[in-house]
């Protein structure tokens, strides 16, 4: 009940700042949406979008799963709900700026190595199969490289590999031809703090 107490104390102070004290804001967006930022980001409980960018409401658009991944476009494709948060964002919200967000000691992109050998997490195997040729890329480049080192560049890659795929979706590439859209890949580490970004001129990531 202490968890649950700390959760409603949270949401009081929410609404008194909100709802009493800045009550305007929440008038507006009462009324519509404007963000200008879709951000896919990874369910970890430690990587908050909206705390680690200290974001207002109404800012951001967030789309969260395992590993934050975007699953190439396919019309007849299974992951329909990932598909429609980016159609929506983007045709409807009409967003300018896509961030993809992963992060330290991803337990989703572990499962890109683990899942063969489990045959108890059916959902999860199912998603993270989707990034097969991410896991299969880094095994063939770096199998001289200790797991946990791989682990981290596979944290990297997933992240490019996201913004791939997100090519692959003709009303996102319609958007980037006209100048209306722009892609990111951040990397936090939560073991420092650190926030890099993906700098497509030299294929690394770079701190902020």
């Amino acid at each position: 009940m202490k968890k649950l107490e700390k959760l409603l104390s949270g949401y009081k102070a929410f609404f008194s700042k909100y709802f009493i004290s800045e009550k305007d804001l929440y008038k507006s967006l009462f009324k519509e949406q404007k963000p200008k930022f879709l951000v896919i980001s990874c369910c970890d409980s430690r990587v908050d979008p909206s705390i680690l960018t200290q974001a207002e409401p109404g800012d951001l658009f967030v789309v969260r799963n395992i590993a934050n991944i975007v699953p190439p476009f396919c019309s007849n494709q299974q992951h329909y709900s990932v598909g429609a948060a980016i159609e929506f964002a983007v045709c409807v919200l009409k967003v300018t700026n896509i961030i993809i967000l992963g992060h330290s000691g991803c337990k989703g992109v572990e499962a890109f190595f683990d899942n063969e050998n489990d045959t108890h997490t059916f959902f999860i195997n199912t998603w993270v199969n989707i990034k097969k040729e991410t896991k299969n890329k880094i095994v063939n480049q770096y199998s001289d490289l200790p797991k946990s080192e791989r682990l981290k560049l596979a944290e990297l890659e997933n992240i490019v590999s996201s913004i791939n795929n997100l090519y692959t979706y003709p009303f996102v590439t319609e958007k980037i031809d006209k100048n209306e859209l722009n892609l990111h890949g951040w990397y936090f580490s939560i073991e420092n703090g650190s926030l890099s970004y993906y700098a497509d001129e030299t294929k690394t990531f770079v701190k902020f």
